[in-house]
């Protein structure tokens, strides 16, 4: 029985002691807490607000990224245009220069036949 008060005079003045504690706040801590708790709450909303504000921003940046990557493939092709033009101008210009060649050869046979023929027809008349 002993045993049972003594817990229970514990717990009272635990109890006791916690209550107490309590009043020891003054009105200037009061004050503080108030002002803290509201300003906590005010963050609160703020931090919804930039939150949204994120997800708007994430989604320029994705725009924006889908953008910059078209433009790059763009570019590239471009890139790739411009590389087979000047491959089309080299080979025109090598074809131009190899049929320039061959005129000169044939040209040049073309001469011969015909110097060919003329001495032909001359001697051909002559003995006539």
């Amino acid at each position: 029985m002993k045993r049972y008060t003594l817990i229970i005079i514990l717990l009272v003045l635990t109890v006791k002691q916690t209550f107490s504690q309590n009043l020891l706040i003054t009105e200037v801590q009061r004050d503080s807490i108030v002002s803290k708790i509201l300003r906590g709450n005010q963050a609160q909303e703020e931090n919804v607000v930039l939150k949204k504000q994120i997800i708007v921003k994430d989604s320029v940046i994705a725009v924006c990224s889908t953008v910059i990557s078209i433009q790059k493939n763009s570019i590239n092709l471009q890139q790739q245009q411009l590389n087979n033009s000047l491959m089309i101008i080299k080979n025109q210009k090598e074809i131009i220069s190899n049929e320039k060649k061959r005129a000169r050869k044939k040209g040049f046979s073309g001469f011969l036949k015909g110097v060919g023929v003329g001495a032909a027809l001359v001697v051909g008349f002559s003995f006539l």
